[in-house]
């Protein structure tokens, strides 16, 4: 008896409880986790047959690349012609994806995903549906394998090899370890006592300057949230002071002494709702230029009762601005760095470039992860005075 077919019909309807849309991760206590095993071991078992009703598909791989949350990311691209769709009255896509590591001790990690697609007029063209998803692994070689399945039960499978290299940072994943994607999932300071305190300055705009903007995307929400979080974490301080602030409207969006999870979930959310179409009437009456935004904020950071052992600017560049005044000399600041991230190697000088600089601290150009983990190295090695330390 012939049982795939019930199965992958099984599962498609597992996979529509699961996960209404988007990608989730089915861990061993899911009622749906022994479906999903015996579908990989029947589908990808040596001497499978080829599905009979194929889904037109382009799978491709997405090689591993390290993020700014000093984790490699991998993961595929899914092309579909729309025209195979045309004529049901509801289209759906299910998608199961394994991956195994070849390190001793870890195991497979199962995705599940699922999208209703829209209805579709008579004539799509050449229109093509495309989705990409993927995971976090530490280093090692993966087999990764994925299946596609439509309501139509038609299906579109693929598999390759996956391999992640030292990449000169320090990555935040065991060898052969796989996490789903997300930054929400950062769990708070470390539990130390002498760590010391730091206060980091976010500048929260987008990284590449657009013409019309309203809200941060995706891309630029996620890298200034991993990137808070790798200082954090790598840094080894017990406390933090964070700031987070814009520019264009010279505004502070977010502010929390005693940084923790519950205040990192307050500021992902502000970061989601925050409109950057509008400026406050109260900001253009009041004036100012960049210059003057950074040093008030600097002037009130010096008034705060539990002082910090270092100030870091981090976040998207800014525009031009002249050399800071001398008065800042008179605030007596700490350990000052700048990491800003650029749209070319060499950096715009700032507001927070010339402040930084005018009172001896250190500038960092974030290019790539590895600049953001040297920045992290060289303020672990300033605050702690040990040159030889890193993260």
């Amino acid at each position: 008896m012939n049982l795939r077919p019930a199965i992958t019909t099984i599962l498609f309807h597992c996979i529509a409880v699961s996960v209404a849309s988007g990608q989730a991760l089915v861990l061993p206590g899911d009622p749906n986790f022994a479906r999903v095993e015996e579908f990989f071991r029947q589908q990808f078992e040596p001497g499978a047959t080829a599905p009979q009703n194929k889904l037109k598909c382009s799978l491709q791989q997405i090689p591993p690349r390290v993020t700014f949350n000093f984790r490699f990311f991998t993961g595929f691209f899914v092309s579909l012609p729309v025209q195979q769709f045309v004529g049901r009255d509801k289209n759906s896509i299910a998608m199961v994806m394994r991956a195994t590591p070849d390190t001793p001790g870890q195991q497979p990690a199962y995705f599940v995903y699922r999208n209703d697609l829209p209805e579709l007029p008579k004539d799509v063209g050449r229109a093509r549906f495309e989705f990409s998803g993927g995971f976090y692994t530490g280093l090692g070689k993966y087999r990764v394998e994925i299946a596609l399945r439509d309501s139509a039960d038609r299906t579109c499978t693929a598999a390759w090899t996956s391999t992640a290299r030292d990449r000169k940072v320090p990555i935040q994943l065991a060898d052969g370890q796989i996490a789903p994607l997300g930054y929400d999932r950062w769990t708070g300071m470390k539990n130390t006592t002498d760590g010391g305190r730091v206060t980091v300055f976010v500048h929260a705009i987008p990284l590449y300057y657009r013409r019309a903007l309203s809200k941060l995307g995706a891309f630029d929400r996620t890298t200034l949230l991993t990137s808070l979080t790798s200082l954090l974490d790598q840094s080894k301080f017990s406390s933090a002071r964070v700031v987070v602030f814009d520019l264009l409207g010279k505004r502070v969006l977010f502010k929390q002494d005693g940084f923790d999870r519950r205040g990192y979930r307050r500021l992902i959310d502000v970061l989601e709702r925050t409109n950057y179409g509008t400026v406050d009437v109260k900001t253009l009456q009041q004036g100012g230029n960049d210059s003057t935004f950074i040093r008030n904020l600097l002037r009130d950071e010096m008034k705060e009762t539990q002082q910090s052992e270092a100030i870091v600017f981090l976040g998207a560049e800014g525009r031009p601005a002249p050399k800071a005044l001398p008065d800042l000399k008179e605030y007596n600041l700490p350990a000052m760095f700048y990491m800003g991230f650029t749209r070319f190697q060499v950096p715009i000088e700032d507001a927070m470039y010339q402040a930084v600089r005018s009172t001896k601290g250190k500038t960092i150009t974030v290019f790539r992860p590895v600049d953001l983990a040297n920045g992290i190295r060289s303020l672990v090695q300033t605050t702690s005075g040990n040159s030889g330390g890193a993260p």
